[in-house]
């Protein structure tokens, strides 16, 4: 079992976080925890990305289809979205 970067992660988001972004230090947590939403921004070795994920939360994965779906006329303006998997809940 890996090392938890937050209580909050599953041990399935944990590995895909490591596997889209080699190991992670958590900088800041900006978590929800009313809501069952864990929001980290974690540093790797080449830069700072944020984490968003959760056991229960739908909103998850609608974030993703729209992630994924791309936002043309938005180029510049939002973040590059790496990976996500809506099976764990986790981008």
């Amino acid at each position: 079992m890996m090392e938890s970067l937050h209580p909050g992660l599953s041990d399935g988001q944990l590995t895909l976080i490591h596997t889209w972004l080699g190991p992670v230090d958590v900088v800041h947590d900006h978590s929800w925890p009313l809501q069952d939403t864990n929001v980290l921004r974690v540093r790797s070795a080449s830069c700072d990305y944020i984490v968003k994920a959760s056991s229960t939360s739908h909103h998850i994965r609608r974030e993703i289809t729209a992630y994924r779906a791309g936002f043309k006329d938005l180029d510049g303006r939002v973040p590059e979205f790496i990976d996500g998997s809506i099976e764990a809940a986790c981008w």
